[in-house]
């Protein structure tokens, strides 16, 4: 295989033993890339949904969130107050409630005797695990 450089151009000519000529510019190179999956577009990790408009995936809290929440087991739970550990705690308006998975979950979703991670603002939840029993 035999490479040119042509004069100020920036393109590479490559010359192969058959005769073919291929032509490589930056925009070339950049479309190998792109057709050979190199390159996600959108982001890593964006799901079609998402790219269209949709809402994200669920993610958990992340390890330095959780390490700053309470544990405790729900003793009780009537209407916006969660009893845990047999002490009442109000949950906010804006409340985020998700099982360890990542999935959202609604306050009616919770249940005596399971297991809750939580952290308080101004001495209301505003982030809860339940941890649901088996």
């Amino acid at each position: 295989m035999e490479e040119q450089r042509a004069g100020n151009r920036g393109n590479t000519h490559i010359q192969q033993g058959d005769g073919d000529e291929w032509t490589s510019s930056p925009v070339l190179a950049l479309l190998a890339v792109l057709l050979a999956g190199g390159i996600t577009l959108g982001g890593a990790g964006t799901s079609w949904s998402e790219s269209e408009g949709g809402p994200p995936p669920p993610q958990p809290f992340s390890v330095p969130v959780l390490a700053t929440f309470q544990s405790g087991r729900i003793t009780d739970v009537h209407g916006t107050t969660v009893q845990i550990d047999q002490r009442d705690y109000e949950l906010r308006p804006d409340v985020q409630i998700q099982n360890p998975q990542g999935m959202p979950m609604e306050a009616h979703d919770i249940r005596k005797r399971a297991l809750a991670k939580f952290h308080l603002k101004q001495g209301r939840i505003d982030m809860l695990v339940v941890i649901l029993p088996d």
